[in-house]
């Protein structure tokens, strides 16, 4: 019943398929392990002291884009998340830091107009985000949730004060 209703558990499951390489090195907190779900845009909103999201994803693009603009907006929307994450994940002053290695650079360096390309990256540059807000537990930083457990909470940083952090 679990596994039907909550991503984590299947995650595990799909990740254990993997010879457990991927969950070795989980976060783990008072001993157990802790998987949770976070989605990009709030954890962006909160780790770039943003007002507003990013509008960088294909959906959003689609729905508020003119046609002949919509490879300009999404491509305009990419390179403004990768200086976004470059300024505040990549700079020294970062807890955790998030090292570029040659991989993520070049992700951050991608240039296309393919719209099938263009979602690729923009699902890379999720997976970004939310592999650090992973990190930012193992680097014991608080982490706030939004919602309600067993009903849907999002996970997130925590910078301002939006609510009590998750102990």
């Amino acid at each position: 019943n679990l596994k039907r209703k909550h991503r984590g558990p299947q995650l595990l499951e799909a990740l254990a398929d993997q010879d457990g390489a991927l969950v070795e090195e989980a976060a783990t907190t008072g001993g157990r392990r802790l998987f949770f779900e976070t989605y990009p845009h709030i954890a962006m909103v909160e780790l770039f002291g943003l007002d507003r999201t990013i509008k960088y994803k294909t959906s959003w693009i689609d729905r508020n884009c003119k046609q002949e603009d919509k490879i300009d907006c999404q491509i305009a929307g990419q390179q403004q998340l990768v200086d976004h994450i470059r300024d505040h994940l990549c700079s020294n002053n970062a807890n955790p830091l998030l090292r570029v290695n040659e991989k993520l650079d070049e992700v951050f360096a991608e240039s296309t107009t393919d719209p099938t390309a263009l979602k690729a990256r923009e699902d890379k540059l999720d997976a970004v985000v939310c592999a650090y807000t992973a990190a930012w537990l193992d680097a014991k930083r608080d982490l706030v949730g939004l919602g309600k457990v067993g009903e849907g909470m999002m996970i997130m940083p925590r910078l301002r004060e939006i609510g009590p952090p998750l102990r």
